[in-house]
């Protein structure tokens, strides 16, 4: 069972680096605009993966500062299922445990995100 998860998140963690250095975008979003110091977010494409973590059929991804659910059941296709707005900072870890993800969000701290629905 372990062995499994390993060579999955292994996976993963491969295929997310292909996507970055190949430029291609790992996913786009327009939900709203934020502004930052007079610069205004319109859309993100991709960002440092700086964490990782496997439950059940999911994987839960730090890109840039969001973290991105991908459903993992056909490891050769996996596809995007939802992420979280802007964390405050690039995600620098993610643990997930049941019901709730610990993101590690640089200096926005710890932040706790429920993934009972990965869609939202």
């Amino acid at each position: 069972m372990f062995r499994a998860n390993t060579k999955r998140l292994l996976l993963v963690v491969f295929l997310c680096m292909n996507l970055v250095l190949s430029g291609i975008p790992f996913y786009q979003t327009a939900q709203g605009s934020t502004s930052f110091s007079g610069w205004q977010m319109l859309g993100q494409y991709g960002g440092p993966l700086q964490g990782v973590a496997a439950q059940g059929e999911y994987v839960f991804v730090g890109v840039g500062p969001r973290l991105v659910i991908l459903d993992a059941t056909d490891p050769n296709d996996m596809h995007w299922v939802g992420a979280t707005t802007q964390c405050g900072d690039f995600v620098k870890g993610v643990a997930v445990n049941g019901n709730l993800a610990y993101v590690a969000a640089g200096s926005a701290g710890l932040l706790l995100v429920d993934v009972s629905d990965p869609a939202q």
